[in-house]
């Protein structure tokens, strides 16, 4: 990563940084380098909680604050709409 991308990059405000999508959306030209890496032997160091968090956080990312408060919105509707069905059941 050149100097001016990695400047930019630090100087982002996101919490929850997916690397891979910051670079990208910063707007710069990416080129493909070629890297031979050796097999893990290891594994993950990232527990499977985390694993699931970044997965499900890495395409929302990007505005995160509308994503999540269409969410609680959503789920409010949610909540809404099975309180009147078992309303509407019960009476």
């Amino acid at each position: 990563m050149a100097r001016r991308i990695a400047d930019i990059f630090v100087q982002m405000p996101e919490r929850d940084r997916f690397i891979r999508g910051m670079v990208a959306s910063i707007g710069f030209k990416l080129v493909a380098f070629a890297d031979d890496r050796h097999e893990r032997c290891a594994g993950s160091e990232y527990p499977l909680a985390k694993l699931v968090r970044l997965a499900a956080d890495a395409p929302l990312e990007y505005p995160m604050f509308f994503v999540r408060f269409s969410s609680i919105v959503i789920l409010g509707f949610l909540v809404a709409f099975v309180g009147v069905a078992a309303y509407s059941f019960y009476v």
